[in-house]
């Protein structure tokens, strides 16, 4: 696939991203840097999220920079999704739907094997490179609360939007069975919040106040990522070798500095008289606080090259995070994932259902975040599947499908219940660094 298709598929979904950008709408986006986000590309993300060691020739694993290594193709991944929340508390009951880019990454296999056969050269050494956009985190609230004591009632109105990008640059090498890589990120986030304070009193006249804050931040990070494959033996095989494959990998970002420009106004305004004062602000502040250490293991089966499960732990400890004005309690971050994949057989040129690829998983986690000294809990489950694309020179490209069904939130406060629909367009090529020849 040359490079022209590929914008010509980008344009293509480019108004539908366009039309499903609308931020998240969630009460919980409120504290912290607001709902994560999973930088996973889809094809993982149905696995239930096995990060730390999922790997392909022919799709991408952003999350761990050491898959690079494994590319067999040059690999560009797009992704959307629509989620349809549904917000319960004691009192009421809300449903909306939001949705929006997932990622887009691109993956290089340094490496041309067409050049080295026709060479006539063989090495151990593989070498991969990636670079990628997806959302981090994402902010949309818009809750009001009323509060009642004696003669005087006010309400209080929250609402905010906005949230964070990460840029990334992986970079990765393989010898034999064993890759590592390292990965260059940047996180960027821009946010705007407003608390409105009105007072109801039928005696005297009072003020209302309106506290307008915006935020930006960025940092810079690094993330280490490594990947083994253990190949069992077997002397009664041609190869030596069977078919089974242990996989074990992991990856860490260690804890970084967020930049952090903070802009802050206080309004008083009275309605009766149409006045509005500003009575404080407090511009361009700059402060910095530190990102957490990020870490995940996982180990992973392969059998016979048919089908694969894998067991997944993500963890992280935000107990000392504060945005400098404003200190939400934090805790620690977990997440445990166990995911099966009916793995595709590409040469199977007389079945499309054998070059299929069929994905399931389920999660549980706790979310770092929390409100009225519980915990935000996370659960659910995944299910998707690759459909594969046959195009010129037998590349074969994948459009994949996912849904997920999860909850999350405190159950004696706000629970969230959701489903969401993801599609991806996973585009190889093994054309990109041929050398071409003539005679």
């Amino acid at each position: 696939m040359n490079i022209k298709k590929f914008f010509f598929i980008f344009g293509l979904l480019a108004p539908v991203v366009a039309f499903c950008q609308p931020q998240v709408q969630s009460p919980y986006s409120r504290f912290g840097l607001g709902n994560f986000q999973s930088g996973e590309v889809l094809s993982s993300r149905s696995l239930g999220g096995l990060s730390a060691i999922y790997h392909d020739r022919n799709n991408l694993n952003p999350m761990n920079p050491a898959s690079f290594a494994f590319l067999g193709a040059t690999s560009f991944d797009i992704g959307i999704s629509g989620k349809n929340y549904t917000i319960s508390s004691p009192k009421d009951k809300i449903t909306n739907w939001t949705g929006g880019l997932d990622n887009i990454n691109l993956g290089l296999s340094l490496v041309n094997d067409f050049n080295r056969e026709l060479e006539g050269r063989k090495s151990d050494w593989r070498f991969g490179m990636g670079i990628g956009l997806s959302p981090y985190t994402k902010v949309g609230y818009d809750v009001e609360n009323t509060i009642t004591k004696d003669d005087l009632t006010v309400n209080y109105k929250f609402t905010g939007e906005g949230g964070s990008y990460q840029i990334n640059w992986s970079n990765a090498a393989k010898y034999k069975n064993f890759a590592f890589g390292a990965n260059l990120g940047f996180l960027l986030g821009k946010v705007s919040e407003t608390q409105y304070n009105r007072f109801s009193d039928t005696i005297i006249h009072i003020y209302n106040n309106e506290y307008i804050t915006d935020y930006s931040y960025k940092g810079t990070n690094i993330k280490l990522g490594a990947i083994w494959d253990y190949r069992f033996k077997d002397k009664t095989k041609e190869s030596g070798l069977r078919g089974d494959l242990l996989t074990i990998g992991g990856y860490i970002q260690p804890s970084f500095k967020i930049n952090t420009t903070f802009n802050e106004k206080i309004n008083r305004i009275s309605t009766a008289y149409g006045i509005k004062d500003s009575i404080f602000h407090a511009d361009e502040v700059q402060y910095t606080n530190n990102h957490p250490l990020l870490y995940a293991l996982g180990v992973g089966y392969s059998f016979e090259g048919l089908y694969r499960i894998g067991l997944n732990y993500e963890g992280a400890n935000w107990n000392d995070f504060s945005r400098g004005f404003r200190k939400d309690k934090m805790g620690a971050a977990s997440k445990f994932s166990l995911g099966y994949e009916k793995l595709p057989n590409l040469k199977a040129y007389d079945s499309y259902w054998k070059k299929m690829a069929f994905r399931a998983g389920l999660f549980y986690g706790k979310d770092p975040r929390f409100v009225n000294d519980s915990q935000i809990r996370r659960y659910g489950i995944t299910i998707g599947g690759g459909f594969p694309v046959i195009i010129p020179r037998q590349d074969i490209s994948f459009v994949n499908l996912g849904l997920e069904i999860g909850k999350d939130g405190v159950s004696s406060d706000l629970d969230q219940t959701y489903v969401k629909i993801s599609m991806s367009f996973s585009l190889t090529d093994k054309s990109w660094f041929f050398k071409q020849k003539y005679y």
